[in-house]
């Protein structure tokens, strides 16, 4: 019972002592924002420009990323993506043409959507999501080269001859 009164007496001692605050050093996000120096876009080759005129929903998606650039507040930019959260849905849900309906396509999309995430995340922890646009607009290049890739045009190896 005396070793119980101790031990009791030399807890409450111990838990009385001052706690140190652990201080997080989060680089807090910049009062204003500047992605114009951020990388450009990639532009579309004139036949991709031929299938997005029957594809709306990424033609939608293609013209409001631009304005990621323009972001000048937090508040914006939150509003920005989630706005593009929504267009990349549409495109998963109206279905892909026939010509970008493949894997390629829809895993660059998927990293696309995973990068506005991100975005989105870092806006809320409070964080500087400036690294994430950049890794975005990689990301959404990335896609966009892909399409071009895709439909730019293949040369007919047989129509070649070494006729001399």
């Amino acid at each position: 019972m005396k070793y119980l009164g101790l031990i009791c007496c030399f807890i409450g001692l111990v838990s009385c002592g001052t706690k140190q605050e652990k201080t997080t050093e989060n680089a807090a996000p910049p009062a204003a924002l500047n992605y114009t120096d951020v990388s450009e876009f990639t532009t579309f080759s004139a036949s991709v420009d031929s299938v997005l005129l029957h594809w709306p929903s990424f033609k939608a998606l293609d013209e409001r990323v631009a304005a990621i650039k323009e972001v000048v507040s937090l508040p914006d930019l939150k509003l920005l993506v989630n706005e593009l959260l929504e267009k990349e849905e549409m495109i998963t849900k109206e279905g892909y043409p026939t010509s970008f309906n493949e894997a390629s396509i829809k895993s660059r999309q998927r990293l696309v959507k995973t990068y506005l995430l991100k975005i989105k995340s870092a806006i809320e922890l409070g964080q500087d999501p400036k690294p994430t646009v950049e890794e975005f607009i990689v990301a959404f290049n990335a896609l966009k080269d892909h399409m071009n890739l895709i439909k730019s045009p293949t040369m007919n190896l047989e129509t070649l001859t070494d006729d001399f």
